[in-house]
């Protein structure tokens, strides 16, 4: 029957396959689940696994893999079809096993609507053939404001932000005042908008007021784009955003910055 009304807080959740899975179906969705304040870690695969999932909240819950017997990906959160998906807020989310060689993802989101995914802090440190700190496909009414993302490493293809974009009015999503960082490896971007992005759709992406940087590229959109110069001339909604390395106090513990002088942009 219907799964409804669960919470779990304050919780340290280790080891395992996944540390939280909660699976729905396309007609019947799990309705208003609570997952916060929760240490999630030493997860085989999955921290948080949501499948068809009306959550009301997923904040504040520190997720980190195990450091041995891995496997090769790794998903801090995986979220399919979270209708009603709530706040994502405060979660702090890092990994450092150069054992997970494939695929590393953060926050991976896919069909996501009516939510706001604020304030949380990705690290990752990566070896894989893939790395995203942030996973976007489908969002619609979705609003991606004051996140903190750094990826470094040698992963093969790293995108502090990886967006799969369509040439229609049924997805939309802001993303704003946020810190996007690909530091390392053979290709990274910190924002690669993927598929067909259109500035016909340009309302549809409401992007700007962000603070980008890369070891090499910006970003892309229909092609590299490897200044800020380049990518403001194809999105064209962003033209607040800057290109700056953020001096972070600590890596290790948080992605805390010592000087914000560099991010003051002109007011609204």
């Amino acid at each position: 029957g219907l799964l409804e009304d669960i919470t779990v807080k304050n919780c340290h959740i280790n080891g395992g396959y996944y540390g939280l899975y909660i699976y729905g179906t396309s007609s019947e969705y799990v309705q208003r689940i609570v997952i916060d304040s929760n240490i999630i870690s030493n997860q085989y695969y999955y921290g948080i696994y949501y499948y068809y999932v009306n959550a009301i909240s997923t904040s504040y819950n520190k997720i980190t893999p195990r450091n041995s017997n891995q496997g090769t990906n790794w998903y801090a959160t995986y979220m399919y079809y979270n209708i009603n998906g709530g706040n994502i807020i405060g979660n702090k989310i890092y990994s450092n096993n150069p054992g997970i060689t494939n695929s590393l993802y953060g926050l991976y989101t896919y069909f996501i609507d009516t939510s706001i995914i604020a304030n949380n802090e990705i690290r990752l440190n990566s070896s894989a053939s893939s790395t995203y700190g942030l996973y976007i496909d489908y969002p619609r009414a979705v609003s991606y404001l004051h996140n903190s993302i750094l990826v470094t490493g040698t992963s093969s293809n790293s995108r502090a932000v990886y967006w799969y974009t369509y040439s229609s009015n049924n997805y939309d999503a802001t993303m704003m005042n946020n810190i996007f960082v690909a530091n390392g490896g053979v290709t990274p971007y910190a924002i690669y908008l993927a598929g067909s992005y259109s500035s016909s759709y340009a309302s549809n992406y409401r992007i700007d007021y962000n603070n980008y940087y890369s070891s090499g590229s910006i970003g892309y959109a229909n092609g590299i784009l490897p200044t800020l110069a380049d990518w403001q001339s194809v999105v064209i909604s962003d033209s607040n955003s800057v290109n700056v390395l953020p001096s972070f106090v600590d890596v290790n513990t948080n992605l805390e910055i010592n000087d914000y002088s560099s991010f003051v942009v002109k007011r609204i």
